[in-house]
């Protein structure tokens, strides 16, 4: 079996940990104080909301009932797991896979816990981590190091060794309810960002391009026309190349482009920005399919276009569309509290109770854990010459700390909305052709309900 040195431990400080982590690919590091229950058989307690899925990577979430009454079906007793890829690593660099390590979320109280971190590893770590006797519960600290592949290094601080007490001098910065972020470098990724930011606002104009890699394999920039530019030509300026991963853009920030009119009127003048986009797993539009959902709950195109039908028009909790005839409601919400049953979801449904579309809450929990912590907005305003040409406007806005619980609570508050574009066309011969685009959507202005801390940022050099 593994384990921790006790002499290697006892002299192991906090910059030895930074460039551990450094040289296994970690790009983030948060720490919790664990408290006397947090131990192998109670589960270390990961905070009262769902904020630890936006920092710490897992595998897909599946429903399942809950681990203190595997018998129970009634409403409210299931819970969701993620697995994830956890490895404890020592002092000196040895590495133990945790394979069973997975996040427990309750959300009918809400909480998160964590979960089989021990079991199936060859790690030891019984002596901290075992229900304690005798104090021992007392000053120990767990870190965890996130890699850009979603990998987490774990690695726990016993009470009074040297790593243990830089820690608890250390300035707390909070990332969630429990967990702090630990300083890799001497940098401000913060301050880093915002810099970058103000050199590509400095060069005015830029043309709207994308990196694309050449088949020498080097990357080159190329000339990029379709509306989606802005977020491209942006990520050029940074260096970032285009890759689909839903890890942070920058220095461990999601960076979220969105167009304006005006720079100087940036927060009024923006348009609505997307959430997320995904696809009904329930009701008709599931059982069905997008064809006879439009044929039975759209409307004949109000342009006039023939054979041709839409789904569209803003659908807000509790209040009926006129179009489509759906109300939003929210079924297994908690309205008192944050919570919500596990297997509940957000339904359209008509007036007689039928569900048109629904996403359960599991989903839509999928998608939102994939919202990054922290995520900065940047307006920029479109020239559409040839080639298209983008000005990157400041201020920027700077959004810190995320919750799906926020989520669920601007919904019931009308903040966020349901914003489908959803079209069935038939041609001449009567072939069908459906557009599928089912959307959460919230105005600029309301997006900073969705964090925690909410800054408004000027890009203007240091005088």
């Amino acid at each position: 079996m593994g384990t921790y040195s006790t002499s290697e431990t006892n002299r192991f400080s906090l910059r030895d940990l930074q460039q551990l982590f450094l040289k296994v690919g970690v790009t983030r590091l948060i720490w919790k104080p664990l408290s006397a229950n947090d131990n192998s058989k109670n589960q270390p307690y990961l905070g009262g909301d769902f904020s630890a899925l936006n920092i710490i990577p897992t595998g897909p979430l599946t429903l399942s009932d809950s681990a203190s009454n595997k018998k129970s079906t009634k409403a409210g007793s299931k819970v969701i797991k993620a697995a994830l890829d956890l490895c404890w690593i020592s002092a000196t660099g040895q590495m133990f896979e945790a394979p069973s390590a997975q996040l427990i979320l309750y959300p009918q109280y809400p909480e998160v816990r964590l979960s089989g971190f021990l079991k199936g590893s060859k790690v030891s770590l019984s002596e901290w981590m075992q229900p304690q006797k005798q104090g021992r519960a007392e000053g120990r600290h767990l870190l965890l190091g996130v890699t850009a592949s979603g990998k987490i290094f774990a690695y726990l601080a016993p009470p009074n060794t040297c790593l243990a007490t830089e820690l608890e001098a250390l300035p707390r910065k909070p990332v969630t309810s429990v967990f702090f972020e630990v300083p890799l470098d001497e940098s401000s990724n913060k301050v880093e960002l915002i810099e970058a930011l103000m050199r590509v606002h400095q060069k005015g104009w830029l043309p709207s391009i994308r990196l694309k890699r050449a088949s020498n394999g080097h990357v080159e920039a190329v000339p990029y026309q379709a509306a989606n530019g802005g977020g491209y030509t942006l990520e050029a300026q940074l260096g970032i190349f285009p890759n689909g991963v839903s890890a942070p853009d920058y220095r461990g920030w999601e960076l979220k482009q969105y167009g304006v009119k005006d720079c100087s009127k940036s927060a009024t003048t923006a348009k609505a920005v997307t959430l997320m986009t995904p696809e009904p797993d329930g009701g008709f539009y599931k059982e069905s399919g997008v064809n006879n959902f439009v044929r039975k709950f759209g409307y004949k195109d109000k342009l006039g276009r023939e054979n041709r039908m839409n789904f569209g028009g803003t659908h807000y909790v509790g209040t009926e569309n006129p179009s489509t005839s759906l109300t939003m409601q929210l079924a297994g919400l908690n309205h008192n509290q944050l919570g919500f049953s596990a297997d509940g979801a957000i339904e359209l449904v008509n007036s007689t109770g039928d569900i048109a579309a629904s996403w359960s809450y599991t989903k839509l929990l999928e998608h939102w854990k994939r919202k990054h912590s922290n995520a900065a907005y940047i307006p920029a305003i479109s020239q559409a010459t040839t080639p298209k040409q983008y000005l990157f406007c400041s201020p920027v806005y700077l959004g810190e700390g995320t919750d799906f619980s926020m989520y669920l609570q601007a919904m019931e508050q009308g903040i966020v909305y349901y914003d489908p574009g959803i079209k069935l066309v038939t041609d001449a011969s009567g072939k069908e052709t459906s557009k599928r685009r089912s959307q959460f959507r919230v105005r600029f202005k309301d997006v900073k309900t969705l964090y925690k801390n909410w800054e408004v940022a000027q890009l203007v050099p240091p005088t």
